[in-house]
């Protein structure tokens, strides 16, 4: 378990988590950042942007191999003290396409069509953000979607505490790289072992 831990508030927060721990299999890929914020009646409203001016972005559906453009992710398990539930992994790429899947390890998941119509849907905008060219991404994690994966209600008071990592990566062969928060023992992003500590204040 990661000795840092980063405060997710309950107002918008003004400073982005910083994903700079790129795996030395790679290349080091672009700037990348992430906000958390907990909305109690909604649920978590993350925005990440990435300091890429023209992202690879070939593929347009989920069944694609999107790891192969240039990627943004958050894997957040809410209740950690119920590890076998596991963890959400919501990936996405500068074209909107958004894979999400539930479930204790990278080969035990279950798509989270299943359980629930409240998927998170991935607002992308290309702009300009400090002086920088960036495309950013803003989507909601719905209270109820959270619910329905962990099978109790998400009751989120200041104190708890929860484990995820955030992460740039790409796996085209003009620009692999793999950047994460908490940094990674291998090219894997579903090692919760390496996920970081998060906080609700």
């Amino acid at each position: 378990m990661q000795s840092h831990i980063y405060q997710v508030s309950t107002t918008r927060p003004t400073t982005g988590l910083y994903i700079g721990n790129f795996h030395n299999e790679g290349t080091v890929g672009p700037d990348t950042f992430a906000q958390l914020t907990w909305l109690p009646e909604s649920g978590f409203q993350l925005t990440m942007w990435c300091y890429d001016p023209s992202p690879i972005a070939t593929f347009f559906d989920p069944s694609e191999p999107i790891q192969y453009d240039c990627c943004m992710a958050c894997f957040i398990d809410v209740f950690p003290r119920y590890r076998y539930k596991g963890y959400l992994s919501i990936e996405f790429n500068s074209n909107g396409v958004c894979r999400c899947s539930f479930g204790p390890n990278r080969r035990e998941r279950s798509d989270l069509s299943n359980f629930s119509v409240l998927t998170p849907e991935v607002n992308i905008a290309h702009t300009t953000r400090d002086g920088g060219l960036c495309w950013m991404a803003k989507l909601l994690i719905p209270k109820e979607l959270i619910e329905a994966v962990y099978g109790f209600s998400c009751k989120l008071k200041p104190g708890h505490k929860m484990r995820a990592n955030f992460y740039t990566y790409s796996e085209n062969r003009k620009s692999t790289y793999w950047g994460s928060w908490a940094p990674i023992i291998k090219p894997n992003l579903h090692l919760s072992e390496c996920f970081g500590l998060l906080e609700i204040v």
